[in-house]
């Protein structure tokens, strides 16, 4: 979408391994957000952790049946600890 410019910058990884960054929207996708019934900063935060939680259950499920298959499942796994042990592999991709 060419009249869309959106860009992130200025990506700090912090001690405990979350992100800070800057976050550079064009007047259109201000626009689009001023429409919101929410803030727009709420609709920002809602659309990431959206996209990420998609994400992250496809992690937590391949992750569970990679254990349940092994029969490595840890004693007292968590949904957030089994998602923060994933180790990417670049040649074994995530189904959609």
């Amino acid at each position: 979408m060419s009249y869309l410019s959106c860009r992130v910058s200025n990506l700090v990884v912090n001690e405990d391994q979350s992100i800070t960054a800057t976050l550079d929207l064009c007047n259109v996708c201000h626009k689009v957000l001023q429409t919101c019934e929410n803030y727009p900063s709420i609709q920002l935060e809602q659309f990431i952790e959206n996209n990420i939680g998609y994400k992250a259950n496809r992690i937590h499920e391949f992750e569970i049946n990679r254990h349940l298959e092994d029969g490595t499942m840890p004693q007292g796994a968590t949904k957030k600890s089994i998602i923060m042990d994933y180790v990417h592999d670049e040649t074994n991709v995530l189904p959609p």
